[in-house]
């Protein structure tokens, strides 16, 4: 079975800069380990305007955007398909109480749109630069190595050197970083 997601999902919020810089991260590190991953952009915006700065940045990306539409199409299915309310539904994938801040419904609209897949969850701010674990071995029939015990034993050397990810991940950083 594979591990590879299927969907990278990330929401934000009127942060073009910061989401242009975590897409061409994600989507060039991706490339680098011969993945080809679709990915959501889910944006509440204010107005048209923010929206047209967030949806083009999503597509220079080859990324798709969620915005308004798109909840309202997904709130819809939802509604038809469970007993949950229209004033729940509104809660949880829209702002009806105008807050700053829709980081919440941006949230539950990526968990709720990535449902039943093997989704990896970002955010506009982060940057990627996926590695195997320093350790990581396969065995004969091309099967990943298993880590029992703590889950953490997978991402920390056993000599808790962590310094080799910062070491390899700088040396495949693209020239003046992402």
């Amino acid at each position: 079975m594979s591990t590879t997601p299927t969907l990278l999902a990330i929401p934000t919020g009127h942060r073009p800069e910061a989401l242009r810089r975590a897409l061409l991260s994600f989507t060039r590190d991706f490339a680098a380990h011969g993945h080809r991953i679709p990915v959501a952009v889910f944006h509440s915006a204010r107005n048209a305007a923010e929206q047209d700065d967030v949806a083009k940045v999503a597509a220079s990306s080859g990324a798709h955007y969620i915005g308004l539409g798109e909840k309202v199409a997904l709130a819809r299915v939802l509604r038809r398909a469970t007993a949950v309310s229209p004033d729940l539904l509104a809660l949880l994938l829209f702002n009806p109480e105008r807050q700053a801040v829709s980081t919440g419904a941006n949230r539950n609209a990526c968990l709720l749109w990535s449902a039943g897949t093997r989704a990896l969850h970002s955010d506009d701010d982060t940057l990627a630069t996926l590695a195997s674990h320093p350790e990581h071995t396969v065995d004969r029939s091309g099967h990943i190595e298993t880590v029992a015990g703590d889950g953490c034993d997978y991402f920390v050397p056993s000599d808790g050197d962590v310094s080799r990810f910062m070491t390899a991940a700088t040396a495949r950083a693209p020239e003046g970083g992402v």
